[in-house]
């Protein structure tokens, strides 16, 4: 079992020193000998009465020892685990480093259940019975079930190389406070990994987790349950009938009202609960000023909410909310950080970036790929997220080689609205659309252009793609003027496609102020 959450500390011991640690066996837990010579799994034993203290749990990276797990035995548990050298959740599977190529991978959640997987399944009766036993392939994720797919996912490589993967997680799973805390528990880690991973199965156990099965010598239950019983995890059901009347009452849930998008608001009544909703956009048109606007008025109203802006780093990202906090615009932050006082900055820090409402995407690669994008949409939402802010669609194909971008957002799409169904998040996503240099312009009686003019945004903008209005619940064109100077004109919202209320047509008109960065409507 494992309960990680939050950071875990680091210990002061170094990888040599933990190397000179005996490899014993785990008596106390019912883990032999051979076991922990298999992994390489040490004991530290006190100086003072010879008992154990701490077990060290080896962690590599591309094969390479760079560090332990500890548990210290001396410690309450939930202070009781630390690391030595590099653990981190890039860091390869904890026992990734003596896996062999076989059909089947067990991947558990704790450093004492995946030694007795691998022991259940290596001294089963069947086994023992062959003339060469097989050896098991048993893994664990190295901090905790919250980063179960993270971890995973960064050695998806390596996971894919078995062609049924297995988790065996703990038989728990979080409350409803502590779904709303951010903490995830075995049930729940293998659901986030079978939706975010194609051809997992999962063993679910009628303990509380593999080493209760060694501990209450059910060793051979453990094994029949991981070789017979794993299955793909069920997510879905069927109802039947009318329902009960309680769901047929049932109000639609109010929308959050976003302050200077009166129009909009109106139209829409608000961004609610479990709808998809898509902003196209032209470039410079203030898509993600927009968004950012959108986002720090759900971070005012303590909406928990994922902000994935892909076109900068999250430094530049905080820094944004933080000058809008203080009406100061960004570039202006940037180069002169003293603008703003550091009270004021930490005053910012604290409400409008507030850790239990805001969270951020880091993007280490250049870009982040459909599955990776929705591995932490699920993770998200077991964190009891509700809102996602994504700038934009087209960089989480930069990378694709597949050269067909309409179907890829097809694809997406269609696998956000089943997401949004599912969990009840609510997804803002931008579309980037490139100008439609042939569509016609407006002209004087002397056929010259007539400046300035709106470029307009029509549904079927969205580079080919159907899926904008046969998925989306609400459609958001964002209109941008065109100047004869070429200096930025306003900005103007039209409401193309509407599900609930069908309510469209043209909206809000934005400029942007100089002098704080905001969007602001040009009827204030």
């Amino acid at each position: 079992m494992s309960s990680f959450k939050g950071p875990v500390q680091k210990s002061k011991q170094t990888v040599k020193e933990v190397l000179e640690f005996p490899i014993k066996a785990l008596t106390d837990r019912g883990i032999k000998l051979e076991t922990c010579e298999h992994f390489g799994v040490r004991s530290e034993f006190s100086v003072v009465d010879g008992t154990v203290i701490a077990h060290y749990f080896p962690v590599t990276k591309g094969g390479k020892l760079t560090g332990f797990l500890k548990r210290d035995l001396t410690k309450p548990k939930k202070k009781a685990f630390s690391t030595v050298g590099i653990v981190e959740v890039t860091s390869d599977l904890v026992g990734q480093g003596v896996c062999t190529k076989s059909k089947r991978l067990f991947i558990c959640e704790g450093q004492y259940d995946y030694l007795s997987v691998w022991q259940a399944l290596y001294f089963s009766e069947y086994n023992q019975s062959l003339k060469t036993p097989f050896i098991p392939n048993v893994v664990t994720i190295g901090l905790g079930a919250g980063n179960a797919v993270e971890h995973i996912g960064n050695n998806i490589d390596f996971v894919n190389q078995y062609a049924e993967p297995c988790t065996v997680f703990d038989n728990d799973e979080a409350t409803p406070e502590q779904r709303a805390d951010g903490e995830i528990l075995g049930r729940d880690a293998a659901m986030l990994v079978s939706l975010a991973f194609e051809g997992f199965k999962d063993v679910y156990l009628d303990l509380k987790d593999p080493n209760e099965y060694i501990k209450s010598s059910r060793s051979e239950d453990l094994a029949k349950l991981c070789m017979f019983s794993a299955k793909e995890y069920q997510v879905e059901s069927v109802e039947y009938g009318a329902g009960g009347i309680d769901d047929i009452l049932k109000p639609v849930p109010k929308g959050i009202m976003i302050p200077g998008l009166p129009i909009l608001m109106s139209k829409m009544r608000g961004f609610r609960p479990a709808e998809l909703t898509v902003i196209l956009a032209p470039p410079k048109a203030g898509k993600t000023t927009l968004c950012k606007l959108i986002n720090y008025h759900l971070l005012l109203m303590k909406v928990k909410t994922l902000g994935i802006y892909l076109e900068e780093d999250v430094t530049k990202t905080r820094q944004s909310f933080i000058a809008m906090d203080n009406n100061v615009h960004l570039p202006c932050f940037r180069e002169n950080p003293l603008l703003i006082s550091q009270d004021n900055i930490q005053r910012s820090m604290e409400t409008v970036l507030n850790p239990k409402y805001a969270s951020f995407t880091i993007d280490r690669k250049g870009h982040i790929g459909p599955d990776r994008l929705m591995q932490i949409l699920e993770l998200e939402a077991a964190r009891n997220t509700k809102f996602v802010i994504l700038d934009h669609l087209s960089f989480v194909f930069s990378g694709s080689k597949n050269g067909n971008e309409r179907k890829e957002i097809d694809n997406l799409l269609t696998d956000l609205a089943a997401f949004i169904k599912r969990t009840g998040v609510s997804v803002i996503a931008v579309a980037h659309i490139t100008r439609d240099k042939s569509r016609g312009k407006p002209k004087n009686p002397d056929g010259s252009i007539k400046y300035p003019y709106w470029y307009e945004i029509e549904p079927d903008d969205g580079r080919g793609s159907g899926a904008f209005e046969q998925v989306t619940w609400n459609l958001i064109g964002l209109d941008k003027q065109i100047k004869e100077d070429k200096s930025r004109g306003y900005s103007r919202i039209s409401l193309l496609y509407a599900r609930e209320w069908d309510n469209t047509g043209i909206c809000d008109v934005l400029t942007l102020d100089p002098h704080t960065g905001r969007m602001v409507n040009v009827e204030d």
